[in-house]
């Protein structure tokens, strides 16, 4: 009885078997390929990464330091021929050495050094543009700060979120559902609310500006920088939730063991 009932389950358990060997095979060779993809590339994003990658990252930082003696003469002929600020050299600079016009600082050397240059620099803009935040002096002028960043934040937000959601067709969220269309457009309006302290300080220091609009001008700059960070993060959150059912995982080539089975 229970060798009849054993041949009885063993061709069910069998076609079972071979159902499922496809789609195993399949995920098997989907993580491999995944995982040899990685180790085949090559990690220049990381400085002194390995012996080998000394010169590399020798080279890419002569050409940065270079780049940057560079761009103050140039920096300085905006403000004295053409009546533009000094930072308006420094973004040509940048420009005309970018990776898509004379290409010394390459792809490479932007992707090995862009994030230890923004972490610096950006820290630094903010610790600068802390230091002239006086609360003395600000606290008379708390009702007009709010009153300009209530005013600008509900016009960038209305402005852009209507864009956003108008123009699908020029963003990749055109066939996704009005829902997860208006999660995204609210996500990517409230970043355009940020007013960068980055413009605002070197402007400030090149001028020598002081007096109560500067310190109006400061304090908007700095508090949108805090109401943006809690926008965005809550937006986030909306925008995943209203997204939460789509599947974004990347998809793989088919395998050549579940065709073949």
């Amino acid at each position: 009885m229970g060798c009849r009932c054993f041949r009885t389950w063993l061709p069910l358990a069998a076609s079972a078997a071979a159902a499922l060997a496809p789609s195993n095979a399949s995920s098997s060779f989907d993580s491999l390929l995944q995982s040899t993809r990685l180790l085949a590339d090559a990690d220049h994003t990381v400085l002194f990464n390995s012996w080998s990658n000394v010169p590399d990252t020798l080279s890419h930082l002569l050409a940065f330091v270079l780049v940057l003696l560079g761009a103050r003469p140039l920096g300085l002929f905006f403000p004295k021929y053409v009546r533009l600020p000094l930072i308006t050299g420094y973004f040509v600079a940048g420009i005309l050495s970018g990776p898509f016009l004379a290409n010394l600082l390459n792809e490479n050397v932007v992707d090995m050094l862009g994030s230890y240059v923004i972490v610096f620099a950006l820290s630094f803009i903010s610790f600068q543009a802390g230091q002239e935040i006086y609360l003395p002096e600000l606290r008379p002028q708390i009702k007009s700060i709010l009153a300009q960043l209530a005013t600008y934040y509900c016009t960038a937000m209305t402005l852009g979120t209507n864009v956003f959601m108008l123009d699908t067709g020029a963003f990749f969220y055109s066939d996704l559902a009005h829902s997860s269309q208006l999660g995204i457009a609210l996500m990517f309006a409230s970043i355009s609310v940020l007013v960068s302290p980055s413009t605002v300080m070197p402007l400030k220091i090149e001028l020598n500006s002081v007096g109560p609009f500067t310190h109006l001008a400061l304090g908007t700059c700095m508090t949108a920088e805090f109401v943006v960070l809690v926008s965005f993060s809550v937006l986030r959150v909306v925008a995943s939730i209203y997204c939460a059912k789509l599947d974004d995982r990347p998809r793989a080539s088919p395998s050549p063991w579940a065709s073949s089975s």
